[in-house]
């Protein structure tokens, strides 16, 4: 048999082939039922080590609030059995700052008294009226629980799903030193869960659960809606998971494995009433072993196609790959010649459109400059024959409209001489530092009149900033946008020319706000675009070219200034310009006048809620005076106003205006706050009326 095969080399390598890929692929085989067992015995540990993680995390978040709210109920107990006498002030200031910002799984601490009624949150001032005396953990306390746990429940303050850790307050100062007092009460945010699973998760084909003694959902690994409308908290568990495929087998305790899924439940330490379950597809977690699999399947195939074809047709596949070689060489010569010659083509091209580019640039500047001579003669001879005939002639009324022609054709060729200037290099930037309400009075004057025809109120905030830049390259800048803003805002509107400093390290934001028409999200990447104009798509005169904004960045790109768009269509639009503060050159820039109302709070209306706001800004060092309508129509520029919307006083333009309530639409300019009034919120506004 051997010496046959000796004489047929073919046929002895064949055999060879054949014997060792059967040998291999028995290996493979018996490796193969090895590895799927062991891959799931795998899975089955990693997912209980990853469930048993997350509960002691989950437990060390629960533990943390548990310990916030005990110290809490200590405390009022034992050294302030007076809280129930405390102010609405003095009881959020006390829970706001126990209200940890290094606890993100805490969502609020609340204070309620013996008959339920929320007296303090830390999240809202004033609290809102709730009564929770009908909630269980209220009872329990009630009856002499020294600490229980709720949820998952919908929050009365939030609407949203919670899950709460409740401690008994006793009064300390009675003879009977254990009586009920009340509850010290912290809310555990569910989708801070979210924050420490979801990105750790094991496979997408996972999902965790951390729920209650009843199997009720308390949080999900996944994100979810966390409102009353939630498909998935408050549910049973067997119900959700997996869409139900997994009722009725979930483990009390431990990992089990059914309906070709992994699962494992874990109990948080310190907490009985809550426990971890999570679930992996058995696809997911033999995910390695399929591919390995297919690849031994790819194996396979590509062996017994080597066996039957590979030493039959090998002399064939030789000589098939020294022609092909020979071809493909040749075809490399061709194309490497192809791609050199189209390269040249293609830089040739790219200079002939850089020649045309700048000729088209030349041809422009040097048109509209030929052209302003006849037509400014036009204007001339316009204006006289206006000046010459009976307005209630029809010739008078044709002379009006050649001239309202020429005008506009004189702004458009001013555009184009100014963009064509740009594009070849013609115009050059001459820094300075000067200080800006200097240029702010000169564009007020420039544009005050065309907003006053038009039915519009311009304002300028004044300040005492100095910058270091080309004036009139940026008044041309703010020029056109200040035009464009006068442009796009129906009367009645108004537009706001300011500038804040926006880090400590001394950068600037100079912002054009308008409340026009605004701009679409789809739009707000063309409009930068030369000759594209939103609101003017019959191109008609008194629209303009469309290069004004074109202007803008190349003039912007010129001084190194960063600028940006924020705009939403009917709300209006706001152009920021982002440069570097200067130190003024000279004791003049203290000569500026700016009106000092920084600290003092104007008040108009005597309600208790505005008493209460009183008192908070009170005590954060702000003076406060109460105004009537009268005294408020007569206040200085810079003046803040802090009313209700009820009873909204009639104030100057320059005035900041707070309204507190609910209001639609908020006034322009003014500030609306809903109540009940987040403290953070008013205090962040005034600081922001303070700064301008």
């Amino acid at each position: 048999m051997l010496t046959k095969l000796n004489r047929t080399p073919e046929k002895f390598a064949l055999f060879a082939v054949l014997a060792g890929t059967l040998a291999v692929l028995s290996a493979f085989l018996i490796d193969l039922g090895l590895s799927y067992r062991d891959e799931l015995a795998r899975g089955e540990q990693e997912l209980q080590q990853f469930t048993s993680m997350m509960a002691e995390h989950t437990a060390r978040a629960v533990e943390a609030i548990d310990i916030l709210a005990r110290e809490i109920a200590t405390d009022l107990s034992l050294n302030r059995p007076d809280w129930p006498d405390w102010s609405p002030l003095k009881g959020w200031e006390y829970v706001a700052q126990r209200h940890s910002r290094a606890m993100p799984q805490l969502r609020d601490l609340v204070i309620f008294d013996a008959n339920g009624n929320q007296r303090f949150i830390s999240t809202h001032f004033p609290p809102p009226q709730i009564n929770v005396s009908d909630r269980q953990y209220f009872i329990d306390l009630h009856r002499g629980a020294s600490s229980s746990t709720f949820g998952p429940y919908i929050g009365r303050n939030t609407g949203r799903y919670g899950y709460g850790v409740a401690h008994r307050l006793t009064n300390s100062a009675l003879p009977d030193g254990n009586r009920f007092a009340g509850i010290a009460y912290a809310t555990l945010e569910p989708s801070y869960l979210q924050d420490f699973c979801w990105p750790g998760r094991p496979s997408d084909d996972f999902d965790a659960m951390l729920i209650n003694r009843k199997g009720e959902i308390v949080g999900s690994c996944r994100p979810v809606d966390m409102t009353a409308h939630s498909g998935i908290l408050g549910r049973q568990v067997g119900e959700v998971l997996f869409a139900g495929t997994l009722r009725g087998v979930l483990p009390d305790n431990g990992v089990a494995r059914a309906r070709g899924y992994l699962m494992s439940t874990s109990p948080v330490p310190g907490f009985p009433d809550l426990r971890l379950t999570a679930a992996i597809s058995e696809r997911a977690v033999l995910l390695p072993w399929r591919e390995r699999f297919a690849q031994i399947a790819t194996l396979a195939i590509l062996l017994s196609s080597i066996l039957f074809f590979g030493l039959l047709l090998l002399r064939r596949q030789f000589n098939d790959l020294r022609r092909l070689t020979a071809a493909i060489e040749g075809h490399r010569k061709k194309l490497e010649e192809r791609i050199e010659q189209a390269t040249a083509d293609l830089l040739h091209e790219k200079d002939l459109a850089e020649r045309a580019n700048t000729a088209k640039s030349r041809f422009l500047a040097a048109a509209s400059h030929d052209l302003r001579q006849p037509l400014h003669a036009i204007a001339l001879f316009s204006t006289d024959l206006l000046r010459q005939l009976d307005s209630a002639t029809p010739t008078h009324r044709i002379a009006q409209q050649i001239n309202q022609s020429a005008q506009n054709l004189g702004e458009m060729l001013n555009t184009l001489l100014d963009i064509s200037r740009l594009d070849i290099g013609g115009t050059q930037a001459h820094p300075q530092t000067f200080p800006l309400q200097e240029l702010f009075a000169s564009l007020e004057k420039t544009y005050a009149r065309q907003a006053e025809a038009a039915n519009l109120r311009l304002r300028f905030r004044k300040t005492r900033i100095w910058v270091h830049t080309d004036p009139q390259l940026l008044g041309q800048i703010l020029g056109n946008l200040i035009t464009n803003a006068l442009r796009y805002t129906p009367a009645g509107g108004s537009v706001l020319v300011g500038v804040r400093q926006e880090s400590a390290a001394g950068e600037l934001r100079l912002e054009v706000r308008d409340n026009g028409i605004g701009i679409a999200l789809a739009d707000q990447q063309h409009v930068f675009a030369e000759f594209f104009q939103v609101a003017n798509t019959a191109r008609e005169q008194e629209g303009g070219l469309g290069l004004g904004l074109s202007i803008v960045q190349r003039l912007a790109r010129l001084l190194a200034i960063e600028i940006s768009l924020r705009s939403q269509v009917g709300l209006g639009t706001c152009f920021g310009l982002r440069l570097a503060r200067a130190e003024p050159v000279s004791a003049a820039a203290a000569d500026l006048h700016t009106d000092d109302n920084a600290n003092l709070l104007h008040l108009h209306g005597d309600t208790a809620a505005l008493q209460q706001c009183q008192t908070l800004v009170e005590r954060w060092g702000y003076q406060t005076r109460y105004c009537d309508d009268a005294d408020c129509q007569h206040l200085p520029s810079g003046s803040i106003v802090l009313c209700l919307a009820d009873a909204i006083p009639e104030v100057a333009t320059a005035v900041d205006l707070i309204i507190l309530g609910d209001i639609n639409p908020c006034p322009p300019g003014a500030y609306c706050l809903h109540l009940p009034l987040r403290p953070a919120r008013l205090r962040a506004v005034l600081q922001t009326c303070r700064d301008r």
